[in-house]
């Protein structure tokens, strides 16, 4: 594109008009002048010109540019030594080179936010989380809604500032003219079209999809078509489904419910009538969903508290905050959702019979589910048999070509396995690892001298906190896990968290170690109800909503 094929047959002697950076005399049997020295303004190459500026319709190119057309030259055998060497030296010895074109042209900085939706009536048609915008809809034909963020180039171009005039408005200088734009689906073997319907002066647009592919992963862009520009937005994934019936069951993502976390300390020292000497303690972590704020301690163990008797002296109460309360420590999917009851008594929740039928009717893929269980878990220190429930979690998976563990993210939702299809509708979020770590051995001395081990202690931990702390040891060396290590090592970490410095210990921490529910001590917080599954290398137990 920067040196015409023309090259060869255009002669050196050229017009002379505008040539005051190199001495030339008049050919008079030619018209033109004859150059006598190298160009040392600006040369133009395609009509070996030198000139005091780059005229309209070409650019100064840059380095790369110039580069680039050096090598064209280079490569063109079909013009001549003497000519050949005549456009290097000028290219060489000029102040700028001018290119053809303005160099002018349109950013493909556009990026779709991520909760596009389509709808027809006021039922969602495709996976995305979209029953409660559609609920407000009312499209007579498949339509699919979308926004769009522009980034610097477009946003502060005093002729664009929006996608209505990224789409239609022609940019000064721009040798693309008349522009339009349309949106493209690509299924991973053509590409199909569809118009594009853009609100005057906004970043919103619509456009009827009623001719796409039903249950087809699409990879869909926004694209200037028309004047030859090519510029696009960034890609995002639809799949489209049949409107879904409401009228029996819930329908959109499961509900959510945070868990917390808050500490008991057991403590070791003299009870006296003028008040107690505590010598040491340790502290035990317990967890609970946060509609359901776990008991009070019962009075009469100064050695056992659960509150800040700092703050709230004396024994406890229902309305004093937990110890070291840690509001949202992790989610968890929130058990009174009706799809996760047992309705049918099948000894399963609903929710995995759904998601069967549907991979059966959808796809015809006949695999049994049971993805989600109940995650039961002691909210305070006591010897009930059966802990509290404190929600649902998912089992985790297991990539088939590496062996390693994973949770459901966009990217697994967006491909091609049917089971990840159907759960981006029934989940929609992305998913992180949930871990269980146990304390490292904690001695008390009691108010006799006695020395007794403190119970054990069990952290839950999720994935996207656990990877900024954890480590392992080798060589008495501490290092940072991989995919790999992290399943092929053994994995601690320090706590109370210091994320910023995590492999140095500080001297309110404990070593606390990861491992699989079947691996905890007989005489620990055990009783789990954790199902016995095959178990990712890293010891993940399930999946759960992702906090960050």
């Amino acid at each position: 594109m920067l040196l015409m094929s023309l090259l060869a047959s255009i002669s050196s002697c050229v017009d002379g008009g505008g040539k005051s950076g190199r001495a030339s005399i008049k050919d008079f049997t030619l018209g033109g002048e004859t150059a006598t020295g190298p160009c040392t303004a600006f040369y133009r190459p395609n009509d070996q010109t030198c000139l005091d500026a780059c005229p309209t319709g070409t650019r100064e190119g840059t380095v790369q540019e110039v580069s680039d057309a050096v090598d064209q030259v280079n490569g063109d055998d079909s013009l001549g030594d003497v000519l050949k060497a005549s456009i290097l030296a000028d290219i060489d010895s000029a102040a700028r080179v001018c290119l053809e074109g303005s160099g002018v042209l349109r950013p493909s900085d556009i990026t779709v936010n991520k909760d596009f939706c389509a709808c027809e009536g006021n039922k969602a048609i495709i996976l995305n989380n979209c029953d409660a915008f559609c609920a407000g809809q009312n499209d007579e034909s498949p339509t699919l809604h979308g926004s769009v963020k522009l980034g610097e180039n477009s946003l502060f171009n005093s002729d664009l500032g929006n996608l209505d005039n990224w789409c239609n408005k022609e940019i000064t200088n721009s040798d693309f003219k008349s522009p339009a734009c349309r949106l493209e689906y690509f299924d991973g073997a053509g590409t199909v079209t569809t118009p594009i319907t853009v609100n005057a002066g906004s970043n919103v647009f619509t456009a009827n999809i009623a001719s796409i592919p039903k249950k087809t992963p699409l990879v869909v862009r926004v694209v200037e078509f028309q004047s030859g520009s090519a510029a696009q937005s960034s890609a995002f994934q639809i799949y489209r489904i049949d409107p879904v019936d409401t009228s029996q069951v819930p329908t959109g993502p499961l509900k959510i419910m945070p868990a917390s976390q808050y500490t008991c300390l057991t403590r070791a020292g003299t009870q006296e009538p003028t008040g107690n000497i505590f010598d040491n303690a340790a502290r035990l972590h317990f967890y609970f969903p946060t509609n359901n704020d776990p008991p009070a301690q019962p009075p009469g163990n100064p050695f056992l508290i659960c509150h800040d008797t700092n703050l709230n002296p004396g024994d406890d109460s229902p309305l004093f905050p937990r110890l070291e309360l840690v509001p949202q420590h992790f989610s968890v999917w929130d058990i009174s959702d009706l799809r996760f009851a047992d309705q049918d008594g099948d000894g399963s929740s609903d929710v995995n019979k759904s998601i069967q039928d549907k991979l059966l009717n959808d796809f015809n893929d006949t695999r049994e589910i049971n993805l989600f269980n109940i995650f039961q878990w002691p909210n305070r220190p006591s010897s009930d048999t059966t802990p509290p429930t404190v929600g649902m979690f998912m089992q985790p998976f297991i990539n088939g070509l590496t062996g390693r563990g994973f949770c459901p993210t966009q990217s697994d939702y967006n491909g091609n396995d049917n089971l990840f299809k159907v759960l981006k509708e029934l989940v929609g979020v992305d998913t992180e690892g949930i871990y269980l770590a146990v304390r490292e051995p904690v001695r008390l001395t009691d108010d006799t001298g006695t020395v007794v081990t403190a119970p054990d202690d069990i952290l839950i931990i999720r994935e996207n906190l656990l990877e900024k702390i954890w480590f392992y040891s080798e060589n008495n060396q501490l290092f940072i896990p991989d995919e790999i290590t992290s399943g092929s090592k053994t994995i601690h970490f320090y706590w109370p968290a210091d994320t910023d410095d995590p492999l140095v210990r500080k001297s309110t921490q404990k070593i606390y170690t990861v491992r699989a529910p079947e691996n905890l001590n007989a005489d620990s917080q055990s009783a789990t109800g954790i199902p016995t599954v095959i178990r990712p290398p890293d010891k993940r137990f399930g999946c759960v909503p992702a906090l960050d």
